[in-house]
């Protein structure tokens, strides 16, 4: 995987009545395997409170990508349109069972980079916790050599 790309993060959850936004810029990998999925990772830093840890993200075609985090922590979300998936995540003081489904996923990533949209739903025993969206763009560092 080539090390030279910039990763955005824009993400927004919505939990009760209240919306917490999230953005984080990054240098990190990016590429399209053999089998046709793109996988993007970066290492977490002390903004987003999981430092140490390197999140991967496997986007397979249009409807489903798994975000895997490990390091001092270590879950895995299966994110898949149309489909509810009960995923392990890894708080750093505490594992949750968490239940995961999307109803959008807009993969517009190619060989070079591209963008990412997903909204998805969380929830612990059967209660909504929130809903998520992620807007996740890759763009290639280039260099004037």
């Amino acid at each position: 995987m080539n090390n030279n790309y910039t990763i955005t993060i824009n993400g927004k959850q919505y939990a009760s009545d209240t919306v917490e936004t999230l953005s984080l810029t990054t240098r990190g990998e990016f590429c399209r395997a053999q089998d046709g999925n793109f996988h993007i990772r970066y290492e977490e830093s002390e903004t987003t409170g999981f430092a140490g840890d390197t999140t991967t993200l496997v986007i397979e075609q249009n409807n489903r990508a798994t975000l895997s985090r490990s390091g001092k922590t270590h879950s895995s979300l299966v994110i898949e349109k149309g489909r509810k998936h009960l995923c392990h995540y890894d708080t750093g003081v505490g594992t949750l069972i968490i239940g995961v489904y999307a109803d959008k996923i807009e993969n517009k990533l190619h060989e070079h980079g591209g963008s990412l949209r997903l909204r998805y739903k969380l929830d612990v025993n059967s209660n909504a916790v929130s809903v998520n969206e992620l807007n996740i763009t890759v763009r290639e560092n280039r260099t004037n050599a």
